[in-house]
């Protein structure tokens, strides 16, 4: 289960401006999308905790919602998965051996790779098994275990009722590739289950986040409009070998999706079609051992440029960096709009220390750079959507003070029928359904 709070912006240190060469007839705005999505909680600095921390009870389970969501936590992440009997749970793996005792209660369960799958029980068999808590984490023997969905939909809406205040929800359908090919549409079944609850507009803070980009787009095109839904959409970038998105090859074997294309600026200007953000690996921002390739100069700039809001996804543990050093490095240099944590209590009281310090500049500065990435307008000589070589793009006139439009794709991208986010709702008192 992930949380989230949000913190004013980490003040960012007075640095010595190194300008980049501007692209032609264009300036960077920044944190445009804190205007184009008005109703959204995610403004300003977005703490996204998968626990309250080493202490807290197991992730994904009722208690860690409670605890969090008692805490003040204002977005609720619920990674979602199927059981065999087509109920979704909140659970973040498709495999239960390292984070329940399906081994032990069901050591005849697991396939020839030597795993119990989540999908293979049904709910019923699934609330026999009890959550455990990484070495080294969570309370143990806390005898909290695997929820549907809907109990936890009903635990936040009871929260809101007793606590006064409303927890938005992320919701995370987990690997979508992986139930088609056991025959289920996951995506389908986690938004008629969101309906049920009424929660159909951005208003109602809810999110759906993914990392397969062919998922949101046929979200955005085609799930949010049958079902009647206006919900904001935010695009994950895995790193290639971390099996969150697989693919088939000519040869019909599986490979890892390859996210290059979502680095570059035409990835960016798709992505703005149907996304309010992008969420990308930490590393990728702040890496004090430099093993990682870092974004490309300008990129965060030129995401806020195109509406997208940054958020950068820690591991475990967050490494072996200093944690205030990756929240400033983050938040503040980095000048990023959210960062993922699995430790909600040790962030929160940086982000306090940090917000407080006299050092740095005052929250919320920016720093007018420009962007290297590739050219607007300009597509690399060879898309990673299609594998295909694609012509020149036209070039088209584009409003500094506005995101992409659909009209303003590449040719190859503009075929794929997408459309900037509709971030207005109805009016009070209307329903989905009007």
């Amino acid at each position: 289960m992930i949380n989230a709070l949000r913190h004013p912006k980490v003040p960012r240190p007075q640095q010595e401006k190194k300008p980049l060469p501007p692209p032609p007839g264009s300036a960077l705005l920044f944190l445009l999308a804190l205007s184009l999505f008005a109703a959204s909680p995610l403004h300003a600095a977005t703490i996204i905790a998968t626990s309250a921390g080493k202490e807290g009870p197991p992730a994904d389970g009722l208690a860690s919602s409670t605890l969090l969501a008692s805490l003040g936590a204002d977005l609720v992440l619920l990674p979602v998965a199927l059981t065999a009997d087509n109920q979704p749970v909140v659970y973040s793996s498709l495999s239960l051996e390292d984070g329940t005792d399906a081994a032990t209660v069901f050591p005849e369960r697991k396939r020839s790779d030597g795993s119990h799958y989540l999908i293979d029980l049904t709910l019923d068999e699934v609330r026999r098994l009890r959550l455990r808590p990484q070495p080294g984490r969570g309370i143990p023997g806390l005898g909290d275990g695997i929820a549907p969905l809907r109990e936890h939909l009903a635990l936040l809406r009871g929260l809101e009722r007793l606590l006064g205040r409303a927890s938005g929800i992320v919701i995370e359908p987990r690997s979508p590739w992986f139930h088609r090919q056991e025959g289920r549409e996951l995506s389908d079944i986690i938004l008629t289950t969101l309906k049920e609850f009424g929660y159909a507009y951005p208003q109602d803070k809810v999110y759906l986040q993914c990392y397969d980009p062919e998922e949101l787009q046929k979200l955005h095109r085609q799930g949010l409009a049958e079902g009647g839904l206006k919900l904001p959409l935010v695009q994950m970038v895995g790193t290639g070998d971390d099996g969150e998105t697989m693919v088939s090859s000519a040869s019909g074997a599986l490979t890892p999706y390859n996210y290059d294309w979502l680095y570059t600026n035409v990835g960016l200007r798709v992505v703005a079609s149907y996304a309010m953000a992008l969420a990308v690996p930490v590393e990728k921002v702040h890496d004090p051992s430099g093993r990682a390739m870092p974004l490309p100069p300008g990129y965060v700039e030129e995401a806020h440029r195109h509406g997208l809001l940054v958020l950068a996804m820690a591991g475990d543990g967050h490494g072996d960096a200093p944690l205030e050093a990756l929240v400033a490095g983050v938040l503040g240099t980095g000048g990023v709009d959210g960062l993922y944590s699995d430790e909600f209590l040790a962030v929160q009281r940086t982000l306090q220390k940090l917000a407080t310090s006299p050092e740095g500049a005052g929250p919320g500065q920016a720093e007018e750079e420009a962007s290297t990435l590739p050219e607007s307008g300009h597509p690399p000589e060879e898309s990673s959507l299609s594998g295909e070589q694609q012509p020149p793009a036209e070039q088209a006139p584009h409003a500094p003070d506005a995101p992409a439009a659909a009209s303003d794709l590449p040719p190859f991208f503009r075929n794929l029928d997408l459309s900037r986010p509709d971030s207005s709702y109805p009016a009070k008192g209307t329903s989905a359904s009007d």
